[in-house]
């Protein structure tokens, strides 16, 4: 199933193509079988070009890539973030608890899509993508609209403390990210708000950022988790494309 994402205060007339998979979509780790089954159902519906998604082999990473006419058919390795002002291309990432972040500026048309998990949010994948927008495209992080999508959630993510010494890095206050847990030396870790921090950091307004309040972990019906089911599990797709 594709679930359409709105942005939160976002003129319906300037959307892009947003959208995060369920299930029966899944991978084995193979994105390719993904790929396949959400491109067959996007072109069913005449949303996506059979050719225009692109993708990433994702390893947890900061490092995000600009995509362009000449580099979109290309399986981009060791990435774990896409930014594009093309349109018609369809930025995809896949997630199995890891935050999936969709970013848009309607300003200057550029739309990014990132994959962050607790290691590529304490390398500030965000913080990376807002600045490579910046940079190549003028975006003012005011302008730009967010939705951090489906995710593991606070109350079932228990980390180590090399987590909680990892997280001390970065420039956010943590008393809303991490909370005792049961377990000596064990926390409780919100990657969904980790994140909202950090984007807040970079300047977004609260106001266009959208956070999910699905929970991939406890919500089995619909979604994959890699802490639940192992990491051999599915995975979802969260995508996003300029029309």
């Amino acid at each position: 199933m594709i679930h359409p994402i709105q942005f939160a205060g976002l003129n319906t007339k300037e959307y892009p193509l947003a959208f995060y998979t369920e299930k029966p979509f899944e991978s084995d780790l193979d994105l390719a079988v993904d790929m396949l089954s959400v491109r067959e159902q996007l072109a069913r519906e005449r949303l996506v070009h059979d050719q225009h998604l692109v993708y990433a082999i994702q390893t947890h990473t900061a490092n995000v890539a600009i995509i362009t006419e000449n580099n979109a058919h290309t399986i981009h390795q060791d990435v774990d973030g896409l930014i594009t002002r093309k349109k018609g291309f369809c930025l995809c990432i896949e997630t199995a608890d890891c935050a999936p972040i969709l970013l848009f500026d309607p300003v200057n048309k550029v739309i990014a899509a990132l994959h962050a998990g607790w290691k590529g949010t304490v390398q500030e994948i965000t913080t990376r993508a807002v600045g490579l927008m910046k940079e190549h495209f003028g975006t003012r992080p005011k302008d730009l609209f967010a939705d951090v999508g489906p995710c593991i959630s606070q109350k079932v993510y228990e980390v180590g403390p090399n987590v909680f010494e990892a997280f001390k890095e970065l420039p956010i206050n943590l008393d809303s990210v991490f909370s005792p847990a049961i377990a000596p030396g064990k926390y409780w870790c919100n990657i969904k708000e980790a994140n909202r921090l950090l984007l807040l950091y970079n300047g977004l307004l609260a106001s266009r950022i959208t956070i999910s309040a699905h929970c991939t972990y406890a919500d089995s019906d619909k979604f994959f988790s890699a802490r639940r089911d192992g990491f051999d599990t599915g995975r979802m797709i969260s995508g996003i494309m300029l029309r």
